[in-house]
């Protein structure tokens, strides 16, 4: 798949993403495991992974812009 200024998620995110839903979407079809709604939340890890962009991190992209440059400094230097 190729990469765009958008995407916003790593290859590896990417793929665990797609894990996670999967395992979501398996566990709703054993109901000893989980009640069948529990693939509702498959939904969005896996869309997000297709797609390779994640409004909530956009979102947060953009309040992180309009942080004071300290605050910014500070969030970075705790990574």
């Amino acid at each position: 798949m190729f990469s765009s200024p958008s995407d916003n998620l790593k290859p590896l995110e990417r793929t665990l993403r797609v894990a996670v839903g999967s395992l979501l979407v398996a566990a709703a079809f054993n109901p000893a495991i989980a009640a069948p709604w529990m693939a509702l939340l498959a939904i969005y890890p896996l869309i997000t992974a297709t797609i390779a962009w994640d409004p909530v991190y956009s979102l947060l992209d953009q309040l992180k812009l309009h942080m004071p440059a300290r605050t910014r400094m500070a969030l970075h230097a705790h990574r």
